[in-house]
């Protein structure tokens, strides 16, 4: 063999050699980028949560043993208004049964209105037997006080009750800053004889806790109003949101705060 040829086959055996490193290169990096695919699956999952699932976090962070069906809790709070007094309020909650009571300072006065079921019945400092007048003045009628027992319920039972039939749940998880905070929110709305309001909820994206929400009446003008929660309370194993402060939506205007200042187990008569 000459050394033209010998150099020839030298350097085809060396291309041969490379050739198949490359090949195995290829091959091996192939499995490898096969792997961290299957590795970044489940990150690729919990990014394309929906909603329900959403609230079903935020719903097992603030209610994680399912107490709030069974709550049996005297509520203790007060509400502060711009430029009005504090004023001292109480929620006597069964759920078990159906039951809200709620009392009020009004005029120097403890307004009670009891809501059992659908049934309402008023007392006035004690007196089951208010006047018209009295009735009147307090707006003390089934109307207004079935509402009040709905809307008591609501924000005291949130984010429970967004599990509540009638409940309409944008499947979409919205990624948005809310009160300075980056949240993960889901817009709600209700069926006609429920609500005509449009909800937004937002939660942390770390530990699911609600941080606030806010209502429309009408979402295309930008109405309506938003919550500011503050604080978390240990009540009966769950996670009850201490503070509640309201703003209007288009300027931001302070409305009032709500402040939980403690509750006591259910003991109130009728």
């Amino acid at each position: 063999m000459s050394c033209t040829e010998n150099n020839y086959i030298t350097s085809k055996v060396v291309y041969c050699y490379r050739s198949n490193y490359f090949t195995v290169k290829f091959a091996t990096m192939n499995k490898l980028m096969a792997v961290w695919l299957l590795l970044l699956l489940p990150f690729t999952t919990t990014a394309q949560q929906t909603a329900s699932d959403l609230i079903t976090a935020a719903i097992k962070f603030h209610d994680p043993h399912n107490n709030w069906p069974k709550t049996k809790l005297n509520f203790y709070f007060s509400d502060t208004r711009p430029g009005k007094e504090p004023r001292a309020s109480i929620m006597y909650l069964d759920n078990s049964r159906g039951t809200v009571c709620i009392t009020r300072e009004q005029d120097g006065r403890a307004i009670t209105r009891h809501v059992v079921g659908e049934a309402c019945n008023y007392d006035i400092d004690g007196n089951f037997s208010p006047s018209a007048e009295d009735a009147e003045k307090f707006a003390l009628n089934d109307k207004r006080s079935l509402m009040l027992r709905n809307y008591y319920l609501y924000l005291w039972g949130l984010p429970m009750k967004l599990s509540d039939p009638g409940t309409i749940i944008d499947p979409k998880v919205y990624k948005k800053e809310f009160n300075g905070q980056e949240t993960l929110a889901t817009r709600v709305t209700y069926e006609q004889e429920i609500g005509k309001d449009t909800w937004y909820f937002y939660f942390d994206p770390t530990t699911s806790e609600m941080v606030g929400y806010r209502f429309y009446h009408d979402e295309n003008k930008g109405d309506g109003e938003y919550i500011v929660l503050k604080g978390l309370e240990n009540v009966n194993g769950m996670k009850i949101p201490k503070q509640r402060t309201w703003y209007t939506n288009p300027d931001s205007t302070l409305l009032g705060t709500d402040n939980l200042i403690s509750t006591l187990p259910f003991d109130h008569k009728h």
